[in-house]
């Protein structure tokens, strides 16, 4: 009973260590096309307004007999330009940066879940399953946990003061 069980849990073991792998694709292709939609506006608007540029120039072209009219419809011209640049880097690149950073944090958040998962089911010590996963956490997040009842978790950069 014995050997059976045990291969129970490693079939188990191996089920669960599959999963993060079939989720995290179809999660990434899920996010990367947000992600891409904001690149792309990115790219095509400073075009676009390059576009506006050069259709408000038209127009100032066809007005030459008001002189009057020149200076605000150039001005209008060149606005689309600086429209179309400012939207694709204080709008969209900070939206697709912002999209890909979450889906990052999303994704290692699963695979930290399924590490979690498997140090249990392994029977690992409590506090070796937390030292597994703070190494997630940048070094100064990892600073700020404490487990209930249990010392700073620290302990290796403490050793490195002393």
């Amino acid at each position: 009973m014995g050997d059976r069980g045990h291969r129970e849990m490693s079939k188990r073991d191996r089920a669960v260590e599959r999963t993060p792998e079939p989720e995290s694709g179809p999660t990434r292709a899920r996010h990367k096309v947000g992600e891409d939609t904001f690149r792309l506006a990115s790219g095509y608007s400073p075009t676009i307004g390059v576009l506006g540029t050069v259709v408000s120039l038209v127009h100032v072209l066809g007005n030459l007999s008001d002189p009057d009219s020149l200076g605000p419809a150039i001005s209008i011209a060149f606005l689309a330009t600086l429209m179309g640049v400012g939207f694709a880097n204080f709008v969209a690149l900070p939206i697709a940066t912002r999209l890909k950073q979450q889906s990052g944090w999303e994704v290692q958040l699963r695979h930290m879940t399924i590490e979690g998962i498997l140090s249990i089911q392994k029977g690992d010590n409590p506090r070796m399953v937390a030292e597994k996963l703070l190494t997630y956490l940048p070094p100064k997040q990892r600073d700020s946990v404490t487990l209930p009842g249990a010392p700073k978790l620290s302990a290796v950069e403490d050793k490195k003061a002393a």
